[in-house]
């Protein structure tokens, strides 16, 4: 059994009872009492997971719905699998950015699967430390932000670091009345961070949002509506295999093989976005409206005006 192996059962072990004893464990798992501290102090350090001693060499976990987050479901080996894949591929020179100790997975060898390229920008930003600082005490900041044009936020609250769609982002609250203040701010940008020493409360809204948002497009504190597309033959195999929007749901599949889709979004762009890239292979069925905003970028792009 590999070393993360046993770190996983470690993992479920503590999932399934919410407490354990380091010698218990060194039995358990075939390692030695010094491993098992160290798996604890991984815990407590990189991820999070808070303990309370009860009796010499026992502990109980105060946060047990840390360690559910980490392994997903407990119950389902196939996702702690898939868990394990996922750091195999992603090499542990890489493990720090996502919280996790890079000994745990440095000694798995990987014989199966090649990265051509990372799936995340390399982070390189000299202000992680101070957002990291900011997300964790839940502290305002200023933050000067610069893409095309030059942005200077104040009392910004800071709330995750968020990886979507091959980047890393900071999601925030801002005074800014566009998209209710809500801003995905591209971590690479961020040119400047200055804390203050006042503190926020937890934005719950903000915080539902940032699990359940769709793309980098969809709208914070907006109402949903749905969209039907129609994709050719030439590229529906694309749709069955893959949802390209989470909300992506097959109504039918036609006798010529081209395929009837219905996403739920709340903002126009989701569905443009997507439709772009399939150019010329997908038409917007309903709301007519969005068909014709499609139609609008693509005379424009003809004429050369975007």
């Amino acid at each position: 059994m590999s070393k993360t192996d046993k770190f996983l059962d470690f993992l479920d072990y503590l999932a399934k009872n919410g407490k354990f004893c380091i010698n218990e464990l060194s039995y358990l798992l075939d390692v030695s009492t010094k491993t098992v501290q160290r798996y604890k102090k991984d815990l407590e350090k990189r991820l999070g997971v808070k303990f309370e001693f009860y009796q010499k060499g026992c502990y109980t976990i105060i946060n047990p719905q840390k360690i559910k987050e980490i392994l997903f479901n407990p119950d389902d080996m196939e996702a702690v699998n898939r868990l394990v894949e996922i750091l195999v591929l992603l090499e542990g020179k890489n493990l720090e950015i996502l919280g996790l100790d890079p000994d745990i997975v440095k000694s798995f060898k990987n014989d199966i699967y090649h990265l051509k390229e990372y799936p995340f920008e390399e982070l390189k930003n000299k202000n992680l430390d101070r957002i990291k600082t900011a997300i964790k005490g839940r502290r305002y900041a200023d933050i000067d932000y610069k893409s095309t044009d030059f942005f200077h936020f104040e009392k910004v609250k800071p709330l995750k670091l968020v990886f979507a769609e091959g980047n890393w982002y900071l999601a925030a609250m801002t005074d800014d009345e566009i998209n209710h203040g809500f801003k995905f701010l591209r971590l690479n940008f961020i040119k400047d961070v200055k804390l203050h020493p006042k503190t926020f409360q937890k934005d719950y809204n903000a915080l539902r949002f940032i699990k359940e948002f769709r793309t980098l497009f969809t709208s914070y504190m907006e109402p949903d509506f749905e969209v039907e597309v129609e994709v050719s033959p030439k590229i529906a195999r694309h749709f069955k295999v893959k949802k390209f929007i989470k909300s992506q749901q097959i109504m039918k599949e036609m006798d010529d093989g081209s395929l009837k889709l219905k996403y739920v979004i709340n903002n126009d762009l989701e569905i443009l976005m997507l439709a772009k890239r399939w150019l010329p292979d997908m038409r917007i069925l309903k709301p007519v409206r969005i068909q014709k905003e499609l139609e609008d970028m693509c005379r424009k792009l003809l004429r050369g005006s975007i």
